[in-house]
């Protein structure tokens, strides 16, 4: 029997005798798909991630299948993915009783990690990369603060306590398949330092394998990554993009000396009073603001000079040369809004590709061009001879690609 219930907002229901299930004619109920796939269809799934419903992901990447489970974490609130292992090790009946172990562990407001060996904390993952951390500090720009990072957000839910000595390749599969594919700059950074925590691990416990990161990459597959580089301008267009940059204001007056200078974004940006010689025409940056972790001179041209000078009018700060609040420098956002905002299909450091093709295509010295960058040249026992930073060869260098920039008439 159906009953015709009328509510106050004169939506008719039907609800049926004896169940007492209420189904709204006026708007249709959402309907959760859970139990989607099928034993029989995992081996013959394509490759690509496959929902089972109730955050339950079957990973295909050729022959690898692999079972996470994606969750928002309940601690912080942000989405998270974790691996359930690998099939057929772990059967879909297995995979979704996992998933529901990992439902129920974050009802409980607790954050649901694989079970692992745990290991006494000389021996565990989380100990030796803070360990190998402070080992290598020195040799890292600025102390490199950072450096532990990927490693925290990406094996410690899963590996932080594990046994270093039971590590296994199949542990970092499981841990690393998610994002093996969809992340490969990170994935590959991450095995790179990993690699260098168990160096470190086994010069203490000898049975510490670190050959199990390699062994690890060879069960994960190719990743089929093919890098992108920064986009450049060809240098027979520098002109007139250098040109559509004509305005005063600090954006474009930054962008305006990067690519004049050639210079990374990161030291524009800082740019002190103190750093620049406007008399001699030199920009002394500082060690800490270079890539290089070296200080480095630039040589100035006259309209390099003027632009710095222009900038030191109308800076909102007494310390910083490019500044848009006070005692602020500004971000790199504001280069870039700066290059956009003027038609340029170019990024801030694509320019200095642009610079690097002008110097061969106009037969500047290798060894020039290369220091006008500040890259390294030579074998290391060649540099114990060679000290001198070029700077009045670059200056040559520097005035003519500066004439370059100039002499192609502004755009109408």
């Amino acid at each position: 029997m159906v009953t015709m219930v009328k509510d106050s907002q004169t939506r008719i229901s039907r609800v049926r005798s004896g169940g007492g299930q209420v189904v709204d004619d006026g708007e249709k109920p959402k309907v959760i798909k859970r139990n989607t796939l099928r034993a029989s269809m995992i081996h013959k799934m394509p490759d690509g991630r496959h929902s089972d419903g109730n955050g339950l992901l079957l990973v295909v990447r050729a022959s690898s299948r692999l079972w996470t489970c994606r969750f928002t974490d309940p601690l912080t609130g942000k989405r998270r993915e974790i691996s359930l292992g690998a099939f057929p090790e772990v059967s879909l009946t297995d995979a979704r009783l996992k998933r529901d172990a990992v439902r129920v562990q974050i009802k409980a407001g607790q954050r649901p990690t694989p079970r692992i060996e745990k290991a006494d904390a000389s021996r565990s993952l989380r100990l030796w990369t803070e360990r190998t951390h402070k080992a290598i500090s020195r040799r890292l720009r600025h102390g490199g603060p950072n450096w532990p990072r990927l490693v925290e957000l990406h094996l410690f839910p899963s590996l932080g306590d594990a046994d270093l000595t039971k590590l296994s390749p199949r542990n970092l599969v499981e841990a690393m398949g998610p994002i093996w594919h969809s992340k490969p700059s990170s994935a590959t950074e991450i095995m790179s330092r990993l690699r260098i925590i168990l160096k470190h691990a086994a010069a203490e416990h000898s049975e510490v394998r670190a050959d199990v990161v390699d062994r690890a990459v060879i069960l994960l597959g190719h990743q089929g990554h093919k890098v992108q580089h920064y986009t450049a301008l060809p240098h027979t267009e520098a002109p007139a993009a250098y040109q559509a940059l004509g305005g005063r204001s600090i954006g474009a007056l930054a962008a305006r000396l990067l690519i004049l200078t050639a210079s990374r974004s990161r030291p524009i940006r800082l740019a002190k009073f103190s750093d620049f010689d406007l008399e001699q025409k030199v920009w002394s940056v500082p060690a800490a603001d270079m890539k290089s972790g070296r200080a480095f001179r630039v040589a100035l041209s006259d309209e390099a000079v003027e632009v710095v000078q222009t900038a030191m009018l109308i800076t909102r700060s007494r310390t910083w040369v490019f500044s848009a609040r006070e005692d602020r420098p500004i971000e790199n956002s504001t280069i870039w809004t700066a290059i956009s905002r003027a038609g340029i299909d170019c990024t801030a450091h694509g320019f200095r590709a642009t610079f690097r093709s002008w110097c061969a295509d106009t037969s500047v010295a290798y060894d020039v061009a290369e220091a006008s960058l500040d890259h390294v040249v030579g074998t290391a026992v060649s540099r114990t001879y060679q000290r001198s930073d070029l700077l009045d060869l670059r200056r040559v260098v520097m005035d003519d690609w500066t004439a370059y920039l100039l002499a192609a008439p502004a755009p109408a």
